[in-house]
């Protein structure tokens, strides 16, 4: 089963997340705040966020929690995407590499703007 659980907009800045399987309330508030915070270090750019929380069904799954999400940034696109024994564990790791990946793009463009002298 999927449902859509809201769009968070303010300053335009949108984040859908998208579920697969049963995922708690709780959860999805969880990742849209993660991911919430993970934009907020680009405040000036207007932001996009499509995220998708997965559960398995399987028992016999290692790892049943999958997070994934794709995140436009004035045009360039960051994806990520995690894997944990519970969502919480999945939610914090794709939080965590979104935003070295953020943190990297912006390195490298002040790196580009300011080469050494």
């Amino acid at each position: 089963m999927t449902n859509k659980t809201g769009v968070l907009a303010g300053a335009q800045r949108d984040i859908s997340v998208t579920t697969k399987g049963y995922v708690g309330r709780s959860e999805v508030e969880l990742a849209r705040g993660k991911l919430l915070h993970v934009i907020s270090r680009v405040p000036n750019l207007p932001a996009v966020v499509e995220c998708t929380l997965t559960r398995s069904g399987n028992p016999s799954v290692s790892e049943p929690a999958m997070a994934h999400a794709s995140i436009e940034l004035n045009g360039e696109l960051v994806v990520g995407h995690a894997e944990g024994m519970t969502m919480s564990a999945a939610v914090h790791l794709l939080a965590h590499r979104l935003d070295q990946q953020i943190l990297g793009n912006l390195d490298r463009k002040v790196a580009r703007r300011h080469p050494p002298t």
